[in-house]
């Protein structure tokens, strides 16, 4: 008597409980229950770079960048390229050869970060709408003083959005500032929502 009331009970509701469950695991593969869904703020890492721990404000945000590959990277630059800008040249004649509009990066050691090994080693990277380039600095120069200005890239109302990639551009064999050979790569795209 049991074994039928049993099924009876999963005949009844069975039908219902699988579309739950159907609902659910279509919610779960659009990402609805991912944290990111919900404060607005993801990097997706290109292969080999990581990008995480990013903190949002009115004109600004932070972001931890790095790379996991078995090479060092010495001069780096870092810039924000907002989705309307045109990505940077694959073969940059200077560190900051990035697209004009693009926000340029620093941290704790300004616009150029000296090294950064293998094995995972990051640095923190500020980006400021007041570190845009108004203009791409002349190849025989390493600095951008005279170049940055304001700009909207990205936005200083609560609750906006702005996404597009970061790249950086770094020398593989160290040595001077100034003198190549210089490489460009995507480190990851990035949306954000100021907090």
């Amino acid at each position: 008597m049991k074994l039928q009331s049993a099924m009876e009970y999963l005949m009844t509701y069975g039908w219902a409980i699988l579309i739950i469950a159907i609902v659910l695991a279509a919610l779960y593969a659009l990402g609805v229950f991912n944290g990111t869904a919900f404060s607005g703020e993801s990097c997706i890492a290109s292969f080999g770079a990581s990008c995480k721990s990013i903190i949002t404000g009115p004109g600004f945000f932070r972001v931890t960048l790095g790379q996991d590959l078995t090479h060092r990277m010495y001069n780096i630059t870092y810039a924000f390229i907002p989705q309307s800008i045109p990505l940077p040249t694959t073969s940059p004649n200077s560190i900051f050869d990035y697209p004009k509009g693009s926000v340029i990066g620093y941290s704790t050691t300004g616009y150029i970060i000296p090294l950064l090994e293998d094995n995972g080693e990051t640095a923190t990277v500020f980006f400021n709408s007041s570190h845009t380039l108004n203009s791409v600095p002349a190849a025989s120069t390493n600095s951008i003083s005279g170049n940055l200005g304001n700009s909207i890239a990205i936005p200083k109302g609560i609750g906006t959005t702005t996404s597009g990639e970061i790249w950086e551009i770094y020398n593989p064999v160290g040595g001077s500032v100034s003198k190549g050979p210089f490489l460009t790569e995507e480190v990851g795209h990035i949306s954000i929502k100021i907090n």
